[in-house]
């Protein structure tokens, strides 16, 4: 190695000014990121770990170079207990010192992701919405916990956080859909239905039609459907058990066997068939009577209705075929 000329080896300045140099760049080798830092990733910092077990953590992830420095570090400034337990999002490299100073202080810059839940998803179609969006979501165990509140996760704009566990969702939709019932109380108490039935109806209705005034329409429809004790035969349950909606629907599809299948059973299905939004949630709890007994809708989503089965033989004839 050849040194600068202009160094005067003899002098005891310029011998501390390269002593300072080679620690300088030491420092700054050891506290640097590791070269396969794991950009944009979530790391856990578990609750009662101990300092030595979290630094191993860290440099197992390739987040810090040298456990023994970064417990130095966390000592020397006085908070080997106060560590903060959490989910920190590393979107870049960083050094060990800001590493450190991050877990001090709780700094988890976890930015909170913003993500809309469309009226009438089903919890299957939430779960691909949210593992789209949140990189480490578990979309099968979300699928697990959510199932049994189908219908009972309210659609709307939420805010998670990267690492969001998937029961933490449920919850905070399930908290939003019992807010969100309280503003419609009033109906709800003078409706003749139970909650359970107004949910599986609006979550009918969702699917069915998507103006207002229809959907009333629609729910005094089915309501008077039900209390006379005639099947539903409602197409949008097939999108829920078979995928497929009313156009692509066969003769053998409606004999479907399934508790939801409105054509082969009587009476509502055993459950919602969607997550409902309040606008369909209020039409089944405020149905516009009339003297219909049967609707469809042509591919361009226009209604027709008929007072008896004739003249709906008639409207399916004309606007469907």
């Amino acid at each position: 190695m050849k040194f600068p000329r202009f160094i005067d080896w003899s002098s005891h300045y310029d011998r501390l000014a390269l002593l300072g140099l080679v620690l300088a760049s030491l420092i700054s080798v050891c506290t640097s990121a590791p070269g396969l830092f794991p950009s944009n990733t979530l790391i856990e910092v578990k609750e009662g770990a101990t300092l030595t077990t979290i630094s191993q953590e860290l440099q197992q992830a390739r987040v810090i170079r040298y456990p023994a420095l970064f417990n130095w570090l966390i000592n020397l400034s006085g908070a080997e207990r106060a560590v903060l337990a959490g989910d920190y999002w590393f979107e870049k490299p960083l050094t060990v010192w800001e590493v450190a100073s991050r877990l001090i202080h709780g700094r988890f810059s976890i930015e909170p992701v913003k993500i809309t839940i469309p009226e009438g998803v089903t919890v299957r179609e939430m779960a691909e919405i949210f593992s789209q969006q949140l990189t480490y979501f578990d979309s099968e165990a979300f699928i697990n916990r959510a199932l049994p509140f189908e219908g009972y996760l309210f659609p709307d704009t939420y805010f998670f956080p990267q690492g969001v566990k998937p029961g933490e969702v449920v919850e905070v939709m399930r908290d939003n859909f019992r807010r969100q019932i309280k503003t419609i109380n009033e109906l709800v108490t003078k409706s003749e239905h139970s909650l359970a039935e107004v949910m599986v109806m609006a979550s009918i209705i969702e699917e069915e039609a998507y103006d207002p005034e229809v959907r009333r329409l629609i729910a005094g429809i089915l309501w008077k459907r039900f209390a006379a004790e005639m099947p539903l035969q409602v197409d949008a349950v097939f999108h829920y058990i078979i995928g497929k909606n009313s156009f692509q629907l066969s003769r053998d599809d409606l004999q479907f066997d399934s508790p939801y299948n409105t054509y082969r059973h009587r009476g509502l299905p055993p459950g919602p068939i969607s997550n409902p939004g309040l606008d369909a949630i209020t039409a089944a709890l405020a149905p516009e009577p009339s003297d219909y007994w049967y609707y469809l809708s042509d591919r361009q989503g226009k209604m027709y209705y008929a007072e008896d089965f004739a003249a709906h033989k008639l409207n399916k004839q004309k606007y469907l075929y």
